[in-house]
């Protein structure tokens, strides 16, 4: 009896922990102080700034607001730093979308990263692919201090993974930093809505 006792309190105690840790990354991602960037490669993706400008267009047309985003590339990688008002949700929104919407979408992604850096020191990766076997509606991410994860986009919600089941960030963030060396250039893009949407 005492075993099964000490095995309910140290489950419990597991799950409190996993919410604490969920709850601490949850909200280190919504701080406003990230430069944020969606780095996008794909055979079928024929026009980042396109799939950037039809997500644009999925809000109520008024009020429309236009945005300066940068763009560069890195090998395959077409980079794009995001307004500095992008809240974390629109950040992984954009990530995700380019992942394509379905089977008659001639435009999407094989990979994606949404990449998060801080000043301070601290970043987080959000990333995926196409493969079906991925966590649908989800993407991966990593943070700096080392803590892996699942996060539902729909939901804004954590998963905590502590069997070690999600994959590193891809090679082209790697330490969770940008490729040194980019080029940007400036590219408008009128939005159905706010950037700043949580």
């Amino acid at each position: 009896m005492k075993y099964i006792l000490l095995t309910i309190t140290l489950l419990f105690a597991n799950l409190a922990s996993a919410d604490i840790v969920a709850y601490s990354t949850t909200k280190q991602m919504r701080e406003a102080n990230y430069e944020r960037y969606v780095l996008v490669k794909g055979n079928s993706l024929k026009s980042p700034i396109k799939k950037l400008k039809d997500h644009g267009k999925l809000g109520s047309p008024s009020p429309s607001i236009f945005y300066d985003f940068e763009v560069s590339t890195n090998g395959p990688w077409t980079v794009i730093k995001l307004p500095s008002t992008t809240s974390h949700w629109m950040h992984q929104n954009i990530t995700y979308w380019f992942l394509g919407w379905g089977p008659d979408d001639p435009n999407y992604a094989d990979s994606v990263v949404g990449l998060a850096v801080n000043h301070n020191g601290s970043s987080y990766a959000i990333y995926g692919t196409n493969d079906a076997s991925e966590p649908q509606d989800s993407l991966y991410g990593e943070t700096s201090n080392g803590i892996s994860f699942v996060v539902n986009i729909p939901f804004d919600e954590l998963a905590i993974d502590h069997k070690s089941k999600v994959p590193k960030a891809p090679a082209v963030v790697s330490g969770l930093r940008l490729p040194s060396g980019l080029k940007f250039s400036k590219v408008n893009i009128e939005y159905h809505g706010s950037l700043t949407d949580n």
